[in-house]
């Protein structure tokens, strides 16, 4: 039989977790997040915090702000799919020079790029991918910093903590096109209890509320599947220069 201690502390957790996760709080929550602060300047807290007490209405987020749709869009143009590219560009000569998954140099050549009017520490490795490493239909998107030479993309916080690499920016047919992406926290080997690399922006903090969500039971996975129709795509692109 159970310890009456341990029965009420589950007791204890199943009503709080069920407390913070009900319709009835997590519609209170929302009118809470619904501000200038969360909606234009921090959306992605406000997903973390969505994330951390039951996720959002529906499990799917179906819009983005049309400045985070003009950047998705830039990052699109820019040609941000790094899958498809083979060369991968490091500002460090030892990154990212292993498969993590097989432990083997999955790289064929690398070589140092460098000008005279760049200082030593802009020096950058170009490293050339053997071409099985290469999918050429990916339609993975990264929204970060590309530090190739020959990209000016810079990456807004905003969109890049919410949705980093887009899991699939992929058209519909029509000339418009469609993100999708899952809004988690991927565990990684080196997950600390107070160091989720996943959430390493947000720092201890952010990792903390992630181990304390993770002990209730309350973090909860949702969607991105927001449309781009065929003329957003021509309307944001005016302001884009292609790659």
């Amino acid at each position: 039989m159970s310890n009456p201690f341990d029965q009420a502390r589950l007791r204890a957790k199943e009503w709080l977790a069920n407390k913070i996760t009900s319709s009835e709080t997590m519609a209170v929550r929302d009118r809470l997040l619904d501000n200038d602060y969360f909606n234009n300047e921090a959306p992605h807290a406000k997903r973390f915090i969505q994330y951390l007490t039951g996720g959002v209405k529906g499990d799917v987020i179906r819009e983005l702000p049309q400045e985070l749709k003009q950047k998705v869009v830039e990052a699109h143009n820019n040609n941000n799919y790094l899958d498809r590219h083979s060369e991968l560009w490091a500002w460090q000569p030892d990154g990212h020079v292993m498969d993590s998954a097989t432990g083997e140099n999955k790289y064929a050549n690398k070589e140092t790029y460098w000008t005279s009017d760049m200082d030593v520490n802009e020096r950058m490795e170009k490293f050339t991918l053997h071409p099985s490493t290469v999918k050429s239909d990916s339609n993975r998107l990264n929204t970060y910093t590309q530090i190739r030479p020959t990209s000016d993309y810079q990456s807004d916080p905003r969109l890049t903590y919410q949705v980093g690499d887009i899991d699939s920016f992929e058209p519909t047919g029509d000339g418009g096109y469609v993100l999708k992406d899952l809004w988690t926290v991927t565990p990684d080997d080196t997950d600390t209890f107070m160091n989720v690399y996943d959430l390493n922006e947000g720092g201890w903090p952010a990792s903390l509320l992630y181990r304390g969500a993770q002990a209730l039971g309350t973090n909860k996975p949702f969607s991105y599947e927001v449309p781009f129709s065929a003329e957003e795509m021509k309307q944001y692109s005016k302001n884009v220069t292609s790659k």
